[in-house]
């Protein structure tokens, strides 16, 4: 048995132990899991402090739904990395927070982590958003390929694109609102 193996099913014992009420074995997966949860979550949101919030929500969530979690092949990490994934989705469409969507930055996912359930996570997060993008008119998308992965300022977007500053504004956000409901929707269908 690979080290990485062994590591992995000592987690799912973990998960095992807690669903039989054991609070130190959560503590353990906790321990274990944190860094890499919240760098997944860091390198998304780019937000330390909102980092540490979503993945404190992960961890409770995770708790919450810890008898309906089953054993998949790989470690915990992918299952709470999806947790993760899907509250900054929440996160970012939600009506509370009125930003930039930074988490779109982060297009290029795999290979960033080293767990290969992360990596999957990562991909199939990244195979989402494109085929979400490709959902958006033209307009939102070119919109959003500017302002997020080229990391252009509205005012040059605006020039780009023959708009005011405003109208760009206006077409991001709704662009955004647009794809964060793709991108929900996805995430729900499974």
């Amino acid at each position: 048995m690979s080290t990485s193996l062994g590591s992995a099913v000592e987690a799912w014992d973990l998960v095992d132990r807690t669903r039989t009420g054991d609070i130190d074995a959560f503590s353990d997966l906790y321990r274990r899991h944190y860094a890499e949860v919240f760098d997944f979550v860091l390198v998304r949101a780019r937000n330390w402090t909102l980092a540490e919030e979503i993945t404190a929500e992960t961890f409770c969530r995770a708790l919450r739904r810890i008898d309906s979690v089953t054993y998949r092949g790989s470690s915990p990490a992918a299952w709470l990395s999806t947790i993760a994934r899907n509250i900054i989705i929440d996160e970012f469409k939600s009506s509370r927070r009125r930003r930039e969507v930074p988490w779109l930055e982060g297009a290029d996912w795999p290979g960033e982590a080293t767990d290969p359930g992360v990596r999957v996570c990562q991909r199939e997060a990244a195979i989402e958003l494109h085929r979400s993008m490709a959902q958006l008119t033209d307009e939102q998308r070119r919109c959003l390929t500017l302002r997020f992965f080229e990391h252009r300022p509205v005012a040059e977007v605006a020039r780009l694109m023959r708009k005011s500053e405003g109208s760009v504004r206006a077409l991001q956000n709704r662009a955004v609102r647009r794809l964060g409901d793709f991108l929900t929707t996805g995430a729900a269908g499974r």
